[in-house]
């Protein structure tokens, strides 16, 4: 729990089929997703072929996403949430679901939207994805903030409190 105070801003949540219509295409899934997000009708139809492209979707992306996997869900999730270009991107563990190549594609365009001034904020329980990903880490703990900073700080902490033993590679 808590508030992010900010100008108004293009935020999206990124989390398994969060809106998704289980009979409607991923195309059409995509579509009513950018309009949700306040995009113009005709902006995430052009925007349409650079989500099937990222997705790598296939025919896939023509059928209803009922028929879908939760990795091609994330999949098209992630897509779209990359292309509608959000000022703030909240993903909820979504990552872990999908292939390593997939893991790393998302991983490199999270880098990009970061390094043109977009926000992202990352929940996860895997310390491994938050150390690539991360340069700020908030520990929380039974619905309390225990403490945030550096990963590095945080990180170290987080294993003195949970007597995790530091092992030297």
């Amino acid at each position: 729990r808590g508030r992010v105070r900010r100008a108004p801003v293009v935020c999206q949540l990124l989390a398994l089929a969060l809106g998704f219509v289980p009979y409607l295409s991923g195309r059409d899934n995509a579509v009513l997703s950018g309009l949700l997000l306040g995009l113009r009708r005709r902006d995430i139809i052009a925007r349409l072929p650079a989500i099937r492209e990222f997705s790598e979707l296939g025919d896939f992306f023509e059928q209803p996403i009922a028929t879908y996997s939760a990795g091609m869900g994330t999949r098209l999730a992630f897509a779209v949430a990359i292309q509608v270009e959000p000022d703030v991107l909240l993903i909820d563990e979504v990552l872990a679901v999908g292939d390593a190549e997939f893991q790393e594609k998302s991983g490199a365009a999270m880098r990009a939207r970061t390094g043109e001034g977009s926000t992202i904020v990352l929940v996860s329980h895997d310390e491994e994805q938050i150390a690539g990903r991360c340069d700020r880490v908030l520990w929380i703990e039974h619905g309390k903030s225990v403490l945030e900073g550096s990963r590095d700080q945080v990180f170290a902490a987080y294993r003195r409190d949970q007597h995790i033993p530091v092992i030297a590679a």
